[in-house]
């Protein structure tokens, strides 16, 4: 395994993720994370109500104030289902 991938596996926080909490005036989506240091992030985030872009570092401590939530989109669905709701699209006409 690569030095970079091994890196990757240690990030607190993955791209798409929402995080919530006092450090924070609104839900921030990650967009990119890399490691500053020992125990530190360099962390970008955007608003998800007023779509501002922030850099910060955050320290795993700051980490721990966070409430992280899982992305809310998903590809687990059959090539079916996914077919069928591109075609219902296009049918219905509002």
């Amino acid at each position: 395994m690569s030095e970079s991938r091994a890196k990757i596996q240690t990030l607190p926080l993955v791209e798409g993720q929402v995080v919530t909490g006092t450090l924070f005036s609104e839900p921030m989506r990650v967009e990119t994370i890399r490691e500053s240091g020992p125990g530190t992030w360099v962390v970008g985030l955007c608003g998800l109500n007023t779509e501002r872009f922030r850099k910060v570092t955050l320290t795993a401590a700051d980490l721990q104030q966070l409430q992280v939530q899982k992305p809310h989109f998903t590809y687990g669905t059959s090539p079916q289902n996914w077919r069928s709701g591109i075609l219902s699209r296009d049918r219905i006409r509002v």
